[in-house]
């Protein structure tokens, strides 16, 4: 019986890091069919697609990061935080747009709830490597 021992880190780290090197991708390459699925089809103008291209290219650059920190172990720790931190944040501040706002489309509740589900995932992680390490620490020295 063959079974794999894939760490759940990396794993996190390889899926968060294609979600948002997908979802940068397309957002900074694509502003205008992006903003097609809301309905802002004869939205034309550059200010606003420039805010998008740059927005799409941080999730881009992070995502990257995410896969860094699979491929090498010395940037793990840094990919889990800073994919952690940006699934956290876009979680908090779409609760917030929700509250303040009121209830967006299907499209966005359900990529909020991928976030909060990437950014609860990311905080187990690194909760529960934190008290691994912490446990370790204390049998060691």
């Amino acid at each position: 019986e063959l079974t794999m021992n894939i760490p759940k880190n990396k794993t996190y780290l390889a899926v968060s890091g294609v979600l948002l090197l997908v979802v940068g991708g397309y957002i900074s390459l694509n502003p205008t069919e992006y903003l097609g699925q809301f309905g802002m089809n004869d939205v034309i103008n550059i200010s606003f697609y420039s805010d998008l291209r740059a927005m799409g290219g941080s999730l881009f650059v992070f995502g990257l990061i995410a896969i860094a920190g699979c491929i090498r172990q010395r940037l793990e720790k840094l990919a889990l935080f800073t994919s952690t931190a940006i699934f956290s944040a876009y979680s908090f501040f779409r609760v917030m747009a929700i509250a303040l706002d009121g209830m967006p489309g299907n499209a966005i509740l359900t990529a909020a709830f991928i976030e909060i589900a990437f950014a609860l995932m990311g905080c187990a992680l690194m909760f529960t490597s934190q008290f691994k390490q912490a446990a370790c620490k204390e049998i060691y020295d």
